[in-house]
């Protein structure tokens, strides 16, 4: 019914500014009354005065655009989609550059560490490759443990980057929960059924109201589970 008085609201709005531009709206109103079979389109116009108020000029000052969107809302079917940019807000959020010194000054002591178990290899092999007197046994003893602080390193390096994930996440954990809930409040104040967030090509938003899971399972005979 909502459609239809809009689409009787715009009918109105041109008859009344066709009538308006003639400069003569009382005299084609006479006419109509003594000649109905010559106005056939007046139907349209009755059924607008039996659903609408008398006065027109409302419908004139109302834009078409203030109509549609205080009609889509009330609509059950209706969607409306938005967009962020996750980039632009996390590198413009303070709390994200807090967690970026923090992680860089974690990665710096790790590094350190790397760089100074890296020296002492280094010296060791050195020590080891000056040593032109050294026994069978003991060059082999050597060599073991030149091997053993190699992989030590490499280990030392793969652990590094799992700690530095860790830590990554530990800290932003608490500001993406932030940066979700936001993004949840604006969709629910200004009516959004669904935000994408253009940096990653993902949905970062959803109206539970337009998941169609349920009856996409319902028509091929499958029940939903319970959520």
């Amino acid at each position: 019914m909502k459609s239809k008085t809009f689409l009787l609201l715009s009918v109105a709005a041109l008859i009344a500014l066709s009538a308006a531009c003639s400069g003569n709206a009382e005299k084609s109103s006479e006419s109509k009354s003594e000649n109905p079979a010559a106005d056939s389109g007046n139907v349209e116009t009755s059924l607008v005065s039996q659903e609408l108020p008398e006065s027109d000029s409302s419908v004139q000052d109302v834009p078409v655009a203030n109509a549609v969107d205080e009609l889509a809302p009330a609509d059950k079917n209706f969607s409306r989609i938005g967009y962020i940019s996750s980039v632009v807000i996390l590198t413009s959020l303070p709390e994200v550059q807090d967690a970026e010194k923090q992680l860089q000054n974690f990665a710096q002591s790790l590094q350190s560490e790397i760089e100074r178990q890296q020296n002492e290899l280094q010296k060791k092999y050195t020590e080891y490759m000056a040593d032109k007197e050294a026994s069978q046994s003991i060059i082999e003893v050597r060599t073991q443990e030149l091997q053993q602080m190699q992989q030590r390193i490499m280990q030392l390096q793969q652990n590094s980057e799992q700690e530095l994930a860790k830590r990554k996440e530990k800290l932003y954990a608490p500001i993406l929960k932030k940066v979700d809930a936001a993004i949840a409040g604006v969709a629910k104040k200004y009516g959004y059924t669904h935000i994408i967030d253009i940096t990653a090509g993902s949905l970062v938003y959803a109206d539970s109201s337009t998941d169609l899971t349920a009856l996409v399972l319902k028509s091929m005979g499958v029940t939903a589970p319970a959520r």
